[in-house]
């Protein structure tokens, strides 16, 4: 995927990375408006990354790019070790894919958007994906706010590309 990076020509601190280049030049009008830069003292470079799901398809990837060690040493039980661990494996996921898409979740700021992964559970179909919801305009917790993403379309993604470890956390399956 295409991103924009702006820096500061004269000491290449990273102003911001941005999903197209209007958005790019936005941010340099906007920092120029509070300082004595112009846009001549920036610099943009399209650069082309890959996505979250393809550099982090699974937990073992994910532990892999956040330097971190994959063995899960959890006791809890029979009844609940698998949900645990399908726990802390959406975690380190999502950890992941927020890292790469430099996404912080700020739940001091409530004009940040953050969303999560919604899922519907249907007596024929089972527990499925159904869409993302946006916690910013919501009071409650669903899903937990370490599983949220920038976009709807991430948390979308999200949710499709790993249902399986949500079944294994939410539902009671022995």
């Amino acid at each position: 995927m295409k991103k924009y990076i702006v820096t500061n020509k004269e000491n290449q601190d990273v102003l911001g990375k941005y999903d197209t280049k209007g958005e790019a030049s936005e941010a340099i009008i906007s920092e120029c408006e509070d300082t004595d830069l112009t846009v001549f003292d920036f610099d943009c470079k399209e650069v082309e990354e890959k996505e979250p799901s393809e550099l982090c398809p699974d937990f073992a990837a994910s532990c892999k790019y956040l330097g971190i060690n994959d063995e899960f040493v959890f006791d809890c039980g029979d009844d609940h070790i698998k949900a645990m661990q399908s726990l802390y494996m959406l975690c380190v996921i999502a950890q992941a894919w927020n890292k790469i898409d430099g996404f912080v979740p700020d739940w001091s700021d409530g004009n940040q958007w953050k969303y999560y992964p919604w899922f519907v559970y249907k007596e024929h179909a089972g527990f499925v994906y159904a869409h993302a919801y946006r916690t910013a305009s919501n009071a409650d917790a669903n899903v937990g706010s370490r599983l949220c993403f920038k976009s709807s379309n991430r948390a979308r993604q999200f949710g499709e590309m790993f249902t399986d470890l949500f079944n294994d956390f939410l539902l009671f399956n022995k």
